[in-house]
């Protein structure tokens, strides 16, 4: 608690930069500064491999990356103040990742070329490792480049109640996990100049995306990118949205 945790990127050479905090039980990160010192800024792994019961709140993290909760469970991140300046190197600005968990009343601010917040990042593999995470309540202040602001690639991912303010042309919410899924995206306000959810599913799911306020411009407020037919049992419905070309649209 109440530490600043900084890496001096002027070292170089095989250094690995982060926390290497693996398989602990009842963690507490509270009220920190994480960053680094020198020309770059550093991708971060924190407490992830197995670590479970954990709790980040109030933290500030100021990183071209984070990874969370690799084959991890039960965490709480809430409160944390989080600015991304990826790499090229990045898969993801923030990766979730882990059973259980919730991440609620974040702010995360950032740019680049790769999703800016991802429920998780790795192969397909890994897909079943992962599920039950709620993104709930955030601030996120999205720039980012050919990309989403938040990817869900998990199976049962629950986004309520979030505000996303997306710039340029990034895509609010993109749903694209290699498993049927089953997404709640409901009550989240978006402000986009694109789109502002994306269900690209490969695999037949039942997602809903209900009683959303989606303000801007572009194509569509709301856009299913895998064949209607082939992935129906979306669920669409309740949502206001204004000042697109379409509300909603579909792959020919």
């Amino acid at each position: 608690s109440n530490c600043q945790l900084l890496v001096d990127t002027t070292i170089g050479g095989s250094n690995v930069y982060g926390f290497q905090l693996s398989t602990i039980r009842g963690f507490i990160f509270n009220n920190n500064i994480i960053s680094s010192v020198g020309p770059a800024m550093q991708t971060f792994e924190l407490p992830q491999r197995n670590s479970q019961d954990g709790v980040f709140t109030g933290n500030t993290l100021i990183i071209a990356g984070a990874g969370f909760g690799e084959y991890a469970a039960h965490w709480t991140m809430t409160g944390n103040h989080i600015w991304v300046y990826p790499g090229p190197t990045n898969a993801a600005g923030v990766a979730i990742g882990g059973l259980d968990v919730t991440f609620a009343n974040n702010d995360v601010h950032g740019g680049g070329s790769v999703p800016l917040l991802a429920d998780y990042s790795g192969p397909d593999s890994y897909a079943a490792y992962v599920g039950q995470i709620k993104i709930l309540g955030n601030d996120i202040d999205c720039q980012v480049t050919n990309s989403n602001c938040i990817n869900l690639a998990s199976v049962d991912p629950v986004v309520m109640t979030n505000r996303i303010n997306a710039v340029g042309n990034a895509i609010g919410i993109k749903v694209e996990g290699p498993l049927p899924q089953s997404a709640d995206i409901e009550s989240n306000t978006f402000t986009v100049q694109e789109l502002a959810v994306v269900l690209n599913s490969p695999n037949s799911d039942n997602s809903a995306v209900i009683g959303n306020v989606i303000t801007g411009s572009g194509p569509a407020g709301i856009y299913i990118a895998s064949p209607y037919l082939h992935s129906g049992g979306h669920r669409i419905s309740g949502n206001s949205i204004g000042n697109f070309t379409r509300t909603i649209d579909y792959v020919a």
